[in-house]
């Protein structure tokens, strides 16, 4: 139906009544009060010409939350995160999230100018708004985030509740300055790069345009932002307050008793006005806050009966939804659900689609594995995950919105990739997004993610690893860590170490050296790279004391040779697992080692995991061989063997081809993964002299392998054990 679109001149939706409506006692003060608002008033200037670190502190407050503790603690003033510098300020990501915020509170609305400038990635020109940091109640606007230079996201609060997103058309670069603005007003939300508008959106959850707001800026991971001609504006509140104010005000604090007393006071008082049938509205809604769900929803409905055509008429039926849906009454919530899209393009369908879609979370949410081989999801997921993205599809349709802007349509992406469902994530998901991409190079589809991805995201990136193509990787436009690893492969280790090529990954660096003892000399406060070290000197008892990070107390268990507890207590340790069951088919404990194998394997081990791809596909055949070398390998591997092309970016279909003869080295060498093919081919040979029993070439070809830059890689900790164990026993 057309109501809305007829109406739609008349209306205006980024009145208070919005947020009032959707999610709480949110909405605009009447019509009067738009007109005394006064323009944008100037509060606060800095350029950071005369500013100092230490004067600064009076009025940003900073706050780190560190990666590799996930401990929110402030950071104080000298740490060396934030600085001064050049007439600038300076954020330093240092291995974890550091926020800077606004002290003050601003009552009304809040404008903020600023120029943004990324040193080091183009990726993550974050700010938020409405809480003191992003990690609390507030809006945080992600630029050039989950990898990708050209995607923006506004979640909310810590668990990054999606709540809108969209592409740019350039993406982000670093070392180019952005005039960014951002503005709350009332309950909407709106972000500017170089004047033009990125996301506006409305908060229905927000429940109150007039409550204090501060904002701050972002940085991640190894960058450096630069922040400068910062500008702070606000429109105060109306100096004339409407009969509601007192009402709306208790609504926020919580008070919704006397709120909802007030609200009856002003439809006594004003009878026969517009203030009347908001206060009766509001009114009704305070009953459910207050539990009472029965006279909530008789209200509601009477509200409805009365005010259909009220502009507030779909915020009532979003309200009396969400209170059938609490008590149980499935049939009536679908039938609310469906009346609401005759509001197709209303702002508050936004909210009733991401309501849908939070009902389905548990379905992308895995279990706690309590045993090795324990699946982490049921064995219908797929099924389920599919039918549900089909209604949402639906709804989406009748709403006039994109599906796929909430939480469960990544969660389930992800989820679906695990499960190797990479044509309908292809077919179903909007091209550009990170696992729409990852599924296209699982494929071995790397041509098409070149074709679609901008310059700097990570998924284009891998994708040039993957080919081989890395000129442009190396042109200091991709995230570090992605550079790191490409010219650790191609064996620049010397390049890596000299200080001048990517110093932010030096402690990296330095263990993919071997140079553990400077690692705890030259990075005492970092706790991962500390572990890393003392694993790598042989003191696994040490990191307990150190680290809290699950992968490094597994490891460090299989480095003590703890393996049944390292069996009961990370069963989801998949990489490790494969080591432990190695290590156990080395001590002898052949029977144990091959149905450890065999319980990962029916688990739900993630298939785009690439560490695990060699262990989870070729270790249970090839223990087989080493078993009985009277088995053919081709019987060996049959199970592999009819696994579709289309995996591990075609990885392991070219090497079990090779092994068991299907493919010659011409074939092999012809595979779209081309980083590092060369060397492969060396290691495809070894595993096939070794599975037809030719000891000395396979020992050869190993330690060809062994010797060459980059191979194996810094990560493939499972395939350094394998190489160490088939030396060690071929070796005369």
């Amino acid at each position: 139906m057309l109501r809305y679109h007829r109406r739609n001149a008349r209306l205006t939706w980024t009145v208070g009544i919005s947020a009032l409506v959707a999610l709480g006692l949110g909405g605009a003060l009447v019509a009067e009060k738009a007109k005394e608002r006064t323009r944008w008033q100037v509060v606060y200037r800095e350029d950071f010409t005369r500013a100092t670190t230490e004067s600064l502190a009076a009025t940003w407050a900073v706050t780190f939350l560190p990666w590799a503790t996930s401990q929110l603690m402030p950071a104080p003033v000298g740490h060396g995160r934030f600085a001064v510098r050049d007439g600038a300020l300076h954020i330093l990501g240092d291995n974890g999230y550091t926020d800077l915020a606004y002290r003050g509170d601003l009552l009304g609305g809040v404008r903020v100018e600023w120029d943004y400038l990324a040193r080091k990635e183009n990726l993550n020109f974050n700010c938020f708004i409405g809480g003191a940091n992003r990690w609390g109640t507030g809006y945080t606007f992600h630029v050039g985030s989950w990898s990708n230079p050209s995607f923006v996201c506004l979640t909310q609060g810590k668990e990054y509740e999606v709540l809108d997103c969209t592409y740019l058309a350039q993406p982000m670069q670093a070392g180019r300055r952005y005039r960014f603005v951002l503005e709350k007003e009332e309950q909407r939300l709106r972000l500017q790069i170089d004047g033009q508008v990125v996301l506006e959106d409305e908060l229905p959850s927000d429940a109150y345009g007039e409550t204090a707001n501060t904002f701050g800026f972002d940085c991640t991971g190894l960058n450096e932002m630069v922040i400068d001609n910062v500008v702070v504006a606000h429109k105060p509140m109306a100096q004339r307050v409407s009969p509601l104010a007192v009402a709306d005000r208790l609504t926020q604090v919580g008070q919704h008793e006397q709120a909802r007393a007030q609200y009856r006071d002003i439809v006594r008082t004003f009878p026969d006005g517009d203030l009347a049938v908001l206060a009766a509205f509001r009114g009704a809604v305070c009953a459910g806050r207050l539990g009472d769900d029965a006279i909530c929803a008789s209200e509601l409905e009477a509200w409805l009966a009365t005010h259909g055509e009220h502009q507030a008429a779909p915020y009532a039926l979003h309200e009396l939804t969400e209170v059938t849906r609490r008590q149980g009454d499935a049939a009536r919530v679908r039938a609310l659900r469906e009346r609401l899209a005759s509001w197709r393009g209303h702002p508050v369908l936004a909210a009733v689609l991401r309501g849908i879609a939070s009902e389905h979370l548990s379905e992308v949410a895995p279990g706690r594995a309590k045993r090795v081989g324990d699946r982490d999801y049921p064995a219908d997921t797929v099924a389920t995950v599919k039918a549900t993205i089909a209604a949402l599809q639906g709804w989406a349709e009748r709403y006039g919105l994109e599906w796929w802007k909430n939480d469960y349509a990544e969660r389930a992406s992800f989820v679906l990739l695990n499960f190797a469902e990479y044509d309908y994530i292809i077919d179903r998901f909007v091209p550009y997004s990170n696992n729409h991409g990852e599924a296209l190079m699982q494929m071995g589809r790397f041509a098409e993610v070149l074709a679609a991805f901008p310059p700097g995201s990570y998924v284009r990136g891998s994708a040039l690893m993957a080919t081989a193509r890395y000129d442009e990787l190396f042109t200091g436009s991709y995230p570090l860590w992605l550079e790191w690893q490409a010219r650790a492969d191609v064996g620049q280790v010397a390049e890596l170490l000299d200080g001048e090529r990517i110093p932010e990954m030096r402690r990296a660096s330095l263990l993919l050296a071997g140079r553990f003892d400077d690692v705890l000399a030259e990075f005492p406060d970092d706790r991962h790279g500390r572990a890393e070290a003392l694993l790598g000197l042989g003191r696994s008892a040490e990191v307990e004391g150190v680290s809290d990070d699950p992968t490094m107390l597994a490891r460090a268990l299989l480095a003590g040779g703890r393996l049944d507890e390292l069996e009961t207590s990370h069963p989801s340790a998949y990489a490790e697992l494969y080591r432990c069951a190695l290590a156990r088919w080395i001590a002898g404990e052949r029977p144990r080692a091959r149905a450890l194998v065999a319980a990962i394997d029916g688990g739900d081990v993630p298939c785009g995991i690439d560490e695990t791809m060699f262990a989870r596909r070729m270790l249970g055949g090839f223990l087989d061989l080493q078993a009985d070398p009277a088995i053919d390998p081709a019987t060996a591997f049959a199970t592999v063997l009819a696994r579709p092309r289309g995996e591990y970016k075609q990885r392991i279909w070219h090497l079990v081809r090779y092994v068991v003869g299907e493919l010659d080295d011409t074939a092999f060498l012809a595979q779209p993964y081309r980083h590092l093919v060369d060397e492969r081919l060396v290691f495809a040979q070894a595993l096939r002299a070794d599975c037809r029993g030719q000891a000395a070439a396979a020992l050869a070809l190993y330690l060809t392998y062994v010797d060459a830059p980059g191979t194996p890689s810094s990560s493939a900790r499972f395939e350094r054990d394998f190489l160490a164990w088939r030396i060690a026993v071929l070796s005369p």
